[in-house]
C-alpha cells in the first residue's frame, strides 16, 4: 500500500480465488476480468443508467421486493458461502442475509420522501432543491461482511436511479458472483449491479475512468488514502469507510449483567474481524477486576468449532497474513508488559484459528494500544477517573466508533460530546442501522452511508429557483 505518495496505487494484486480459511481448502479459482471485458461491463452499465434513471420509483421498489424473495429463497446457500470464504459462524452469516432484507424494507418505504424536493421559503420566487442521481457509483469493498457492506451502499444507490458497480476482495469471489446473480434473478436489468473480478491496478483504472461518476470505499486507512487522493485528481466524490480502534468505556455504575454479552458480541463477532469492532475495554478501576473476571469466563465458554456448525461462536481470521499480523501485536505487547489472561495463541491444528483473547496491563506504548488489531483480541485498560477514560478513548488516530456503559444518562448526555467518533452508542454495543448514517472521523475516513444522508452522498444536490 502507497501512502502519501503522488503516484497512487491500490494494494498489490492478488489471485481471485475461493478460499475457506477453516479447513484451508482452495475452493475455486476465477479468471480476472480483462481490459475487453472491463469496458464491456462499463459501457453496459452506462447504457442501463440511461434507463434506469428514468425508471419509475414504483418499479425500481418492485424489482428490490422481488430481491428480497430471492434472498429468503437463497437464503442458507448463501449463508454457506458467507461461511466457506471468510470463516464467520454460520449463525452470523444467517443474520447477515436478514440485515440485508431489513435495509432493502427501510429503504423501499423512505425512499420515495428522501427523494422529495424540499421547498424553501424565500419571497418572490420559487425555491427548492431537488436530488438526482449521479450516474455509475462505483465500489471497492472488504471480505468481512461480504453482502451486507455492499448492500447497504449498493440498495440506496440503486434505489435513488443510479446504478452500482462492485470490485470486491480478492478471497470472496463466490460471494461477489451470487449476489449479482441475485440482482438478475430478480428480474433487473444487466448493468444495474456490475460485478467486476478484477485487481488492484484495474481497480484503479476503473475508479479513474470517466464513465464512472463517484466512488465507495470500506478498506484500510492506506487504501482509503490512495482512492481518495484518485477521485481527488479526478473530481468526483467519494465516501470512505475506513478503520477504527473503537473503545468500550465501562463506568463504575455499569450493569455488567448487560456489558458482558455485548463486549463478547462487539469484540468477537466475526472472530473480531470488524472496523466497528469494540477494540480496547477502557474500565474504571471499581469495577475492572469484576468485568475481567467475568469477561474472561465468557471468553472460556465460547464454542470454538468448525464455522459450518450453528453452534460455532467463533470461527478463523482469514489468512495466514492476518494471524501474523495479530500474533506480531499481541506478542510484542506482552514482551512490553501485557499479561495474557486467556488465548494469545492459534489454536492446535488449526493455524488459522487464533484463540479468543484477553490482555490487561495495558500501556500506552504497545501494539494493543496505539494499533488496529484486527483479530479476537481484547485489551482491557484500566482507569481511575471519567475524564481520564474519555481522554484514553480519544487517544487514537481513529474516530469510527465508541460505546459507553453507565445508569446515569445525564452523565452520559453530557460525554456523548467529548468522545471524538462518528458514532456513540451508550448501553449498547455499535452497529449498523440503515435508519441511521455510519461513518467515522480523523483516519477512520469521511462521509456517510446508510439513511439519507449516505443517499444524498451520491446524488446532484440541485438548487432550483423560479421566478
Amino acid at each position: 500500500m502507497i501512502d502519501n505518495q503522488p503516484n497512487l496505487t491500490l494494494p498489490l494484486n492478488m489471485p481471485i480465488q475461493s478460499y475457506n480459511p477453516y479447513t484451508q481448502e482452495v475452493l475455486k479459482d476465477f479468471v480476472a476480468d480483462d481490459s475487453t471485458v472491463i469496458n464491456s461491463k462499463l459501457d453496459q452499465a452506462i447504457t442501463t443508467y440511461q434507463s434506469w434513471k428514468k425508471t419509475p420509483l414504483e418499479i425500481r421498489i418492485q424489482l428490490f421486493a422481488n430481491l428480497i424473495e430471492v434472498l429468503k429463497a437463497e437464503k442458507e446457500n448463501l449463508a454457506k458461502l458467507i461461511t466457506l470464504e471468510v470463516g464467520v459462524p454460520i449463525k452470523q452469516a444467517l443474520g447477515q442475509i436478514d440485515k440485508c432484507i431489513s435495509g432493502i424494507n427501510h429503504y423501499s418505504s423512505e425512499m420515495a420522501n428522501i427523494l422529495k424536493p424540499e421547498v424553501v421559503d424565500i419571497p418572490g420566487q420559487k425555491s427548492e432543491v431537488r436530488v438526482a442521481p449521479l450516474g455509475l457509483i462505483f465500489s471497492i469493498m472488504p471480505w468481512n461482511f461480504p453482502f451486507w457492506q455492499v448492500m447497504r451502499v449498493a440498495t440506496p444507490v440503486i434505489l435513488s436511479g443510479n446504478v452500482y458497480a462492485i470490485k470486491h476482495a480478492s478471497n470472496v469471489p463466490q460471494c461477489s458472483t451470487a449476489l449479482a446473480n441475485c440482482f438478475l434473478k430478480a428480474g433487473f436489468a444487466e448493468g444495474v449491479f456490475t460485478n467486476f473480478l478484477v485487481s488492484g491496478a484495474d481497480s484503479e483504472q476503473i475508479v479513474t475512468d470517466p464513465r464512472v461518476a463517484g466512488v465507495s470505499l470500506t478498506g484500510s486507512t492506506n487504501v482509503g488514502r490512495s482512492v481518495a487522493a484518485l477521485c481527488g485528481q479526478n473530481v468526483k466524490p467519494c465516501v470512505m469507510e475506513l478503520g477504527g480502534s473503537d473503545p468500550f468505556i465501562v463506568l463504575n455504575d455499569a450493569d455488567l449483567t448487560k456489558v458482558i454479552p455485548a463486549a463478547i458480541l462487539s469484540r468477537f463477532r466475526n472472530a473480531g474481524q470488524s472496523c466497528n469492532a469494540a477494540k480496547r475495554f477502557i474500565v474504571q478501576k471499581e469495577i475492572a477486576s469484576d468485568f475481567t473476571r467475568l469477561l474472561v469466563e465468557a471468553v472460556q465458554a465460547m464454542k470454538i468449532l468448525d464455522p459450518i456448525d450453528p453452534t460455532s461462536d467463533i470461527g478463523p481470521v482469514v489468512s495466514a497474513t492476518a494471524v501474523i499480523e495479530i500474533s506480531s501485536q499481541v506478542n510484542d505487547s506482552v514482551a512490553m508488559g501485557a499479561k495474557v489472561l486467556v488465548g494469545g495463541q492459534v489454536q492446535e491444528g488449526r493455524p488459522l484459528v487464533y484463540l479468543p483473547t484477553v490482555l490487561t496491563n495495558i500501556t500506552k506504548d504497545m501494539p494493543v494500544y496505539r494499533e488496529e488489531v484486527f483479530g479476537p483480541v481484547a485489551s482491557i485498560i484500566e482507569v481511575d477517573t471519567v475524564s481520564e477514560a474519555i481522554e484514553v478513548a480519544n487517544d487514537t488516530e481513529y474516530g469510527l466508533g465508541a460505546s459507553l456503559w453507565t445508569r446515569d444518562i445525564n452523565l452520559a448526555d453530557d460525554l456523548i460530546n467529548q468522545l471524538e467518533a462518528g458514532n456513540v452508542f451508550v448501553n449498547t454495543m455499535l452497529t449498523s442501522d440503515p435508519k441511521l448514517p455510519y461513518g467515522g472521523i480523523k483516519n477512520s475516513g469521511f462521509g456517510r452511508e446508510l439513511s439519507h444522508y449516505g443517499v444524498k452522498a451520491f446524488m446532484n444536490i440541485k438548487t432550483v429557483v423560479i421566478k
